[in-house]
C-alpha cells in the first residue's frame, strides 16, 4: 500500500521536530497500529461479508443484517482513526516548515546587509526579528508560537482518540459473538446470523484497543510534560528578572557569609599564633636577662674577692 508509505514518510519528518514522548507515540503508531493493519487485520477481515451467513432465504435479509451488525468495517474504521490522528501532526509539520522558511529568509536578509554601516545594521535588526526557533544544529526549539501549536495538536489528538474509542464501543463493542440475532425488515422473523472467525477478530480488536489506550496515555503524558517544562522556564525567567547585582540571591549571600567567616577565622588564628610567638619571645628574653644578671653578679663578686 503506497498510501501508508507516503504517510510514514510524512510522519518521519514530524519525528525530528517532536519531543521524546512524541517520538515514542509515533513508534507506537507505526509498529502497533499501521503495521498490524497492513499485515493482520486486512487479511482477517477479508472474508467478513462473504462468510456472514444467516439462516434464511429471504432476499436482502442477509445484507440488511450485516449492515446492522457492522455499520462500518473494523479495518476501515481503524484506517479512518489513523488518518484522523495523523492529521494534527501533519498540520503541525506544516506550521514548522512555514516557521523554518520565514527564518531562513530573515537570515538571508541579515547576511546580505551585514556589510552595511552600523546604523543600517541596527535599523535592520530592529525591523526584522532575530530567528529564535531554529537552533545552530538545524533542530527546532519548541517554544513561543511553536509551543502553542504543539499543545493544540496534542489536545486535538487526545479528543480524537477518545471519540474513536467511544465510537467503537457504541458501534459494535469490543468483542464479537459467534451468533448475531437480527430482526430487521425485510426479514420475516428473528434471524440468526453467524460470523467467521469471531475469536481471532476479537483478539485483534482488543490489541488495537490497547494500542489506542497507550497512545492516549502518551499524548496526555506529553501534554503534562510540556506544561511542567513551561512552568519551570517561567519560574527561572522570573528569578533572572528579580536577581540583580545590587541584590544577590540568598544562595550567593550565604556563600559570601560563609566565605567571610572562614577568612575571619583564618585571620583570628594567625593573630593568635603571632601573639603566642611574641609571648614566648618575651618570656625567653626575660629568662635570658636574669641569667646575664646572675653571671655578671658572680663575676663581680669574684673580682672583689
Amino acid at each position: 500500500m503506497g498510501e501508508w508509505d507516503l504517510l510514514g514518510r510524512l510522519l518521519e519528518k514530524v519525528q525530528s521536530h517532536s519531543t521524546v514522548i512524541g517520538k515514542v507515540w509515533l513508534t507506537v503508531l507505526f509498529v502497533f497500529r499501521i503495521m498490524v493493519l497492513r499485515t493482520a487485520a486486512e487479511k482477517v477481515w477479508g472474508d467478513e461479508q462473504s462468510d456472514f451467513i444467516c439462516n434464511t432465504q429471504q432476499p436482502g435479509c442477509e445484507n440488511v443484517c450485516y449492515d446492522l451488525a457492522f455499520p462500518i468495517s473494523h479495518v476501515r474504521f481503524w484506517v479512518l482513526q489513523v488518518i484522523a490522528l495523523a492529521t494534527p501532526k501533519l498540520l503541525y509539520l506544516g506550521h514548522v516548515l512555514h516557521v523554518i522558511h520565514v527564518e531562513k529568509k530573515i537570515k538571508e536578509r541579515m547576511q546580505n546587509h551585514a556589510e552595511l554601516d552600523n546604523k543600517t545594521c541596527l535599523f535592520l535588526r530592529r525591523t526584522f526579528k532575530v530567528p529564535k526557533y531554529t537552533k545552530s544544529s538545524g533542530k527546532i526549539s519548541i517554544r513561543g508560537r511553536l509551543l502553542r501549536s504543539y499543545v493544540l495538536h496534542l489536545i486535538a489528538k487526545i479528543v480524537l482518540e477518545v471519540l474513536f474509542i467511544v465510537g467503537q464501543y457504541f458501534l459494535y463493542g469490543f468483542t464479537l459473538e459467534t451468533r448475531y440475532v437480527c430482526s430487521r425488515f425485510p426479514c420475516p422473523h428473528k434471524v440468526d446470523c453467524f460470523l467467521s472467525r469471531p475469536t481471532e477478530k476479537s483478539i485483534i480488536i482488543w490489541f488495537m484497543l490497547v494500542a489506542a489506550i497507550i497512545s492516549l496515555a502518551l499524548s496526555i503524558a506529553e501534554l503534562l510534560y510540556l506544561f511542567v517544562k513551561a512552568v519551570k522556564e517561567c519560574v527561572a525567567r522570573r528569578q533572572d528578572y528579580t536577581v540583580t547585582p545590587v541584590t544577590p540571591p540568598r544562595s550567593e549571600k550565604k556563600a559570601f557569609q560563609k566565605q567571610g567567616e572562614v577568612i575571619q577565622n583564618y585571620i583570628n588564628l594567625d593573630l593568635e599564633l603571632q601573639g603566642r610567638k611574641l609571648g614566648m619571645n618575651g618570656i625567653a628574653g626575660g629568662v635570658g636577662d636574669r641569667a646575664v644578671d646572675v653571671t655578671t653578679e658572680n663575676s663581680i663578686g669574684e673580682i672583689q674577692i
